[in-house]
């Protein structure tokens, strides 16, 4: 019981858009009796013999712990879908009590109870598209005077998306929340709430209203929503879905100030020792062999950072390059020295030119990296 009043209290503080243009009433109509009265006599479970139109109203406020190998991500929402439906309409004109103009808030009942025990009220069996926990039931239902019912759920659950790392750090992704009925749309339909739209303009921002998205390392970029309709080649019908999209660009700054500058750091020191004679090789091949250790160790600490895929982004071929051009320099040393010894030779081409292309060299296959996996903006 007092979980049932604290969620109460969290819902009811909750500043989201969908079913809050009601009042209470004040003469005292919709009490405890009238509502166990109601709940008694309605007992309406039967297909509606019309279409229902359920809108939708999804608050996301934090997503977390994106998991780029099995596409999972997971969210804490808010959810309201809210109907008009016919059996409390018909037992509200029966009382005299129908108001289409006015709302009032009436009743809450719990869901387990109104939908799977004792099945007064259509259920519309609304899901999210392969979540987990695949179970989901609404944390209660609250009735309105003009014939309205309202299910409401809040929970933090993991959701499929499809992410593509292929520019990682510098990628974007988008979030997926599908919503489905067991029901074909001849029986649903699914449709945005005014709140939808709030949410569109603000990207789920609104200190205000008392709701931020967070995104840990992310920024999000745009929300876009719509109604789909699909044909099951199985049964025959035709489904509505509601689907919500959320788009995120990765913060790089991390990754260019924690990973790749040090990195290049470490290949202009491993390359540095081009500016020695050709004969001071032990010097030179210790320079640039404890570099590139220093690279394999460095990049073993940030290895958690990157996403283990089975392909190539962006970041694999930068770090493989730094890796190429790490140990070229040990074995260009190496061969300067060699031809020193066949030519007597200290400052010779080989050393001279491993000192004006090398790093270049590396910059600009780079470049060609950048442009191949993201692209440049004209």
């Amino acid at each position: 019981m007092k979980i049932f009043f604290i969620l109460t209290f969290i819902f009811l503080s909750s500043s989201a858009k969908s079913i809050n243009e009601y009042s209470y009433d004040k003469s005292g109509i919709y009490d405890k009796t009238f509502c166990k009265e109601m709940y008694e006599n309605l007992g309406s479970t039967d297909i509606p013999n019309r279409r229902y139109t359920l809108n939708v109203d999804l608050l996301v406020e934090h997503i977390s712990n994106i998991d780029p190998i099995n596409n999972y991500f997971e969210a804490y929402y808010s959810l309201w879908v809210h109907w008009k439906d016919n059996s409390v309409k018909e037992y509200l004109k029966t009382k005299n009590l129908y108001n289409p103009e006015k709302t009032f808030y009436m009743c809450s009942y719990d869901s387990q109870k109104a939908f799977y025990e004792d099945l007064i009220l259509f259920n519309p069996v609304v899901e999210f598209y392969e979540n987990e926990p695949v179970d989901f039931k609404p944390n209660w239902i609250e009735l309105f005077s003009d014939g309205t019912v309202q299910i409401r759920k809040r929970g933090s659950q993991k959701f499929k998306s499809w992410f593509e790392f292929e520019k990682f750090p510098f990628d974007k992704q988008t979030f997926y929340f599908y919503m489905y009925s067991e029901y074909p749309k001849s029986i649903l339909m699914f449709k945005a709430d005014e709140a939808m739209d709030v949410y569109k303009k603000n990207l789920y921002m609104d200190e205000q209203e008392d709701y931020y998205l967070n995104i840990p390392g992310w920024e999000t970029t745009d929300v876009n929503f719509y109604e789909e309709s699909y044909f099951d080649d199985i049964d025959g019908h035709k489904y509505s879905g509601f689907i919500v999209e959320i788009d995120a660009e990765r913060k790089y700054f991390w990754y260019i100030f924690k990973i790749m500058a040090p990195i290049i750091f470490i290949l202009l020191v491993s390359w540095s020792v081009f500016w020695l004679g050709a004969k001071q090789v032990e010097s030179k091949v210790t320079i640039t062999i404890v570099a590139f250790l220093g690279l394999i160790a460095y990049n073993f600490i940030i290895s958690s950072d990157v996403p283990k895929l089975e392909y190539l982004t962006y970041m694999d071929v930068f770090i493989l390059l730094a890796y190429l051009f790490s140990g070229l320099s040990t074995m260009i040393a190496i061969a300067s020295n060699a031809y020193f010894r066949n030519t007597d030779k200290n400052i010779n081409f080989i050393d001279i030119t491993a000192r004006y292309l090398g790093i270049p060299l590396y910059l600009l296959l780079n470049i060609i990296n950048y442009y191949y996996f993201i692209g440049f903006k004209i």
